[in-house]
């Protein structure tokens, strides 16, 4: 689900910012000490952000409804690369579908982190 600008208030999209950016910086802390481990891991990194990003894109109809779905790749990304960075991909992958494809907003990044990639990642690792 992609929660679209103007249905949340500024107050609960600031709390949804705030929410996400606990979970981010350790992301971001994670990110940095493996990419100096290994030369190869942000390019890796980027490959799994695409990964995800692909297969969020491919829709499944919904027969009764007339609506479709899709698949998110964050559980994939969480048992790959580990729950603290895929909510740093997911947010990345989310800003870029908010602007090409119009799939949420950009106030609503913060709640739409949290609710498919925070939440799925740590799930799904």
């Amino acid at each position: 689900m992609h929660i679209e600008d103007g249905i949340l208030s500024p107050q609960a999209w600031g709390t949804w910012y705030a929410i996400s950016a606990v979970f981010m910086v350790p992301g971001i802390k994670e990110i940095k000490r493996r990419a100096k481990e290994n030369l190869y891991y942000k390019p890796f990194l980027a490959m799994m952000g695409v990964a995800v990003f692909v297969i969020s894109c491919m829709h499944i109809p919904v027969p009764v409804t007339g609506s479709c779905s899709h698949p998110c790749g964050t559980a994939l990304a969480a048992i790959v690369v580990g729950p603290w960075a895929t909510g740093v991909i997911s947010a990345i992958v989310l800003f870029f579908q908010a602007i090409f494809l119009g799939h949420g907003g950009i106030t609503t990044i913060g709640a739409n982190t949290f609710s498919m990639g925070i939440s799925a990642g740590i799930l799904g690792y």
